[in-house]
């Protein structure tokens, strides 16, 4: 439940920060292109150990902010954990520093930081999920609970965000 919560919460944040005063329209984007761009199949295999065998990729744009999911799962949730990351890549960098301290204190009031990644990272045990904030780019690391694996999986990819 933590995590549907967690990536509902997310995707709500899709179009937060919007400043338009029309109403910009939801449109569906390349998503295998983003998520490539992001971790592709192998590259999760090799970088995580895990068997996976799927990659779901979807991404869609609100105006300017395009957010991408990448979802990557096993035969079964048993023996495979899934692995999701979440991109929200806002207008400018302000927008996107913003959008992440209002997430602090709305949603990750348990945010513990981690160095070294992007300009701001943070783990939160409640939704058992990484994030970072790196230029005009908010990344969510979500792996099952699994902390060093989500952080790992964040730290080599966040070089790759615009």
């Amino acid at each position: 439940m933590k995590k549907y919560l967690a990536l509902f919460a997310a995707i709500s944040l899709l179009g937060a920060g919007c400043s338009s005063p029309s109403i910009p329209t939801l449109t569906k984007v390349d998503g295998e292109s983003s998520c490539d761009g992001i971790l592709t199949l192998s590259a999760a295999k090799s970088m995580t150990g895990a068997a996976y065998i799927k990659r779901e990729a979807t991404a869609q744009s609100l105006g300017k902010i395009i957010v991408t999911t990448c979802t990557f799962t096993g035969v079964s949730t048993k023996e495979v954990k899934p692995l999701s990351i979440l991109t929200r890549q806002a207008t400018t960098e302000k927008e996107a520093s913003t959008i992440f301290e209002q997430s602090k204190t709305a949603s990750y009031t348990d945010g513990q930081t981690i160095a070294d990644i992007g300009e701001q990272a943070l783990w939160s045990p409640t939704f058992n999920q990484v994030s970072v904030l790196k230029g005009k780019t908010w990344l969510i690391v979500t792996a099952n609970g699994q902390k060093e694996l989500a952080t790992n999986v964040a730290r080599n990819i966040t070089p790759k965000l615009p």
